[in-house]
């Protein structure tokens, strides 16, 4: 079974994701997705190994809301040790990163590091190509979204954090 098979049989039907699929070069639902260049002169829709370098699923923020929520309360994996290895992180601060673990796709961002009490902790990930999709235990909420922006890699994540900020610090207010 290939991986987009894969995906479809055991993630995306079982949890409603009807808009979800592995993106790759040539696949007619492409048409309908936003390219992404580094720049502009590399169109990075004619590298097929990025579909296997980072995931390059395409969704819409309702998918990715059905699946933060599915994975948060234990709804994919059948072994719950699954769930705990994925999200338990390794902390980046020797890189250089301190507050901030890495699990296995998921990212732990710990606000109280950075003077942010109000915030407390968020999980998910800031995709390659403009989305991102966190959880907020302290609020018991989903974030999901994408921003219209085409930046050189790298520069996306400098708009989703400040732009996921703003939304957060809106709700804390609350």
């Amino acid at each position: 079974m290939n991986l987009d098979d894969a995906y479809q049989k055991w993630l995306f039907e079982p949890l409603g994701m009807t808009h979800t699929f592995l993106a790759q070069v040539g696949d007619p639902r492409m048409q309908d997705v936003a390219q992404a260049n580094f720049d502009e002169t590399v169109d990075v829709s004619d590298y097929p190994s990025l579909s296997w370098m980072w995931g390059d699923v395409a969704s819409t923020t309702g998918d990715l809301d059905r699946f933060m929520w599915a994975l948060m309360d234990g709804d994919i994996f059948s072994d719950p040790a699954s769930k705990e290895l994925m999200l338990e992180g390794v902390s980046m601060e020797s890189g250089g990163y301190p507050g901030i673990s890495l699990g296995l796709g998921v990212l732990h961002i710990d606000f109280n590091q950075f003077g942010m009490p109000e915030i407390g902790e968020i999980l998910g990930n800031s995709g390659m190509w403009n989305g991102f999709a966190y959880y907020w235990p302290k609020y018991n909420v989903v974030l999901t979204g994408t921003l219209n922006q085409a930046l050189p890699m790298g520069a996306y994540s400098e708009l989703a954090m400040p732009t996921m900020l703003t939304i957060v610090s809106y709700a804390a207010e609350d």
